[in-house]
Formats: structure tokens, sequence, C-alpha cells
């Protein structure tokens, strides 16, 4: 979920599957069979959510972020 203006990049099995900006209020689902990798301009307008229902900010507003998500691990990198 979208809680401030943030330019997302979504690449989903090596394919980029959307490069844009989401508004305040957008709720997009992606999946992936191998591999979601999630790039976002501003890491603290960005909810995702996690383990039944609970949400976890991306990062600080402003701050750049990349998180790669798999079936078996997340890995959330600062992006300079």
């Amino acid at each position: 979920m979208v809680k401030d203006e943030s330019w997302v990049s979504i690449e989903i099995d090596g394919k980029i599957a959307f490069e844009g900006t989401l508004t305040q209020g957008t709720q997009k689902t992606w999946s992936a069979q191998k591999q979601l990798v999630f790039f976002a301009g501003n890491a603290g307008g960005i909810l995702i959510p996690i383990n039944k229902g609970q949400n976890m900010q991306l990062g600080k507003p402003g701050e750049v972020k990349e998180v790669v998500f798999t079936p078996t691990n997340t890995q959330i990198s600062q992006s300079q």
C-alpha cells in the first residue's frame, strides 16, 4: 500500500513488470515464481504486507531502497 507518493520499479522473475509513480492510497499486488525485486524511490511511502496482515514500512521518507523477495528469503538493501 502507498501511504506517500513514490516512484517504483517492479521486476518479476527477471522481467520489468511495472515502472512508474504510485500515488497515495494505491494498492497493487504482484507475485513471482522465483524472485520479485521491488525498488522504491521513497521507501518511507511504501507499506508491504507481511505475515497475516501486518505491514512493513520499506524505509525512511525519501530513502531509496531495494527489496528482493524469494520463496524462502527477503533481502533489503539501501541504494546509494
